[in-house]
């Protein structure tokens, strides 16, 4: 039978079940932070969710989340979750970071729940600092561990406002299942290269192109930029949140193309193409997840470096 618990912050950390040493350091920096007795009057407000399963109780996922006005004399205190945040993120997998002031629009979605039907986003606020890190469970491989610090002042009151998010529930990039609130869908890859997303409340299927069977030769640079384009669309389509799985496969489908058939594009339209990637990396999907950045910089590369084909002027 499953559960969810709404907990006061003294009971928060409690319930935690131990976690990997990889974030070690930023663990116990947190739980000493949000018990210490100093900083209670500063707390505006704690929450937490729990999904438990089975007799033994076990944890699935929880969500906690823990809100603070500071004075800024007592910034000192918030340091150490800072100074412990950058000790630990050299073993995390995935590490997102930025400063109050940068001009930089990539945001970061976590998900979170049982399902992974919650998600929330980082970085909408130029003003804000933002600290994220991703650690997978030693103890299950299929979850993973999120923590999300964000913090930003406030003049006029002297003060600075600080959030400490922490997550754990199924891997995004290892779950097969589409996050999709309300509904669980999954995707089928055929033999043929074939993708389908199933609905199970209707049962029906729905056939996901995404321009891969190379039916239509690639002979021209218009050629290239509509099969460009599909895969393009496809990448950062709404229907692919939190599926790693077919996010993995597109971006490697972008660069064969790139590598294969980038020769035929002048000028132009590779230095088009090339810009289109540079976006395509500051996706949700692609700015946490090296091996899919990684694919767009060989197609970026590929693009740069290729000699253009030459034309054989026909009698």
């Amino acid at each position: 039978m499953r559960t969810i618990k709404i907990l006061t912050a003294a009971l928060m950390c409690a319930a935690i079940p131990a976690t990997a040493n990889a974030q070690e350091n930023l663990k116990k920096a947190i739980d000493d932070f949000v018990n210490s007795p100093e900083l209670k009057q500063y707390n505006t407000g704690s929450s937490a969710e729990d999904n438990n399963i089975g007799k033994e109780n076990k944890t699935t996922s929880f969500m906690r989340q823990y809100d603070y006005s500071l004075p800024h004399d007592k910034m000192q205190a918030f340091d150490k979750v800072i100074d412990a945040f950058d000790k630990d993120k050299g073993k995390a997998y995935s590490v997102y970071t930025r400063n109050e002031g940068q001009d930089d629009k990539t945001l970061a979605t976590i998900a979170y729940g049982d399902k992974l039907e919650k998600s929330m986003r980082y970085g909408k606020f130029k003003n804000r600092n933002y600290r994220l890190m991703f650690v997978r469970d030693e103890q299950d491989s299929l979850r993973r561990y999120a923590y999300a610090l964000s913090w930003w002042k406030d003049m006029s009151l002297g003060k600075t406002n600080i959030c400490i998010d922490e997550y754990y529930s199924l891997d995004p990039g290892l779950s097969r299942e589409i996050a999709d609130p309300g509904r669980r869908r999954t995707i089928t890859i055929t033999p043929d290269g074939s993708v389908y997303l199933k609905d199970p409340e209707t049962g029906t299927s729905k056939l996901f192109s995404t321009d891969i069977q190379a039916e239509t030769k690639i002979e021209s640079g218009f050629d290239f930029l509509k099969r460009f384009g599909t895969l393009r669309a496809t990448f950062i389509s709404p229907d692919l949140t939190a599926q790693t799985t077919m996010q993995t496969m597109i971006a490697t489908k972008i660069a064969e193309l790139c590598s294969e058939h980038g020769e035929i594009l002048n000028t132009e339209e590779r230095e088009f193409c090339i810009e289109a990637l540079k976006e395509l990396k500051k996706h949700d999907y692609a700015c946490y997840d090296k091996y899919i950045s990684g694919l767009f910089d060989i197609a970026i590369s590929k693009l740069k470096t290729l000699p253009y084909r030459k034309v054989v002027n026909q009698p």
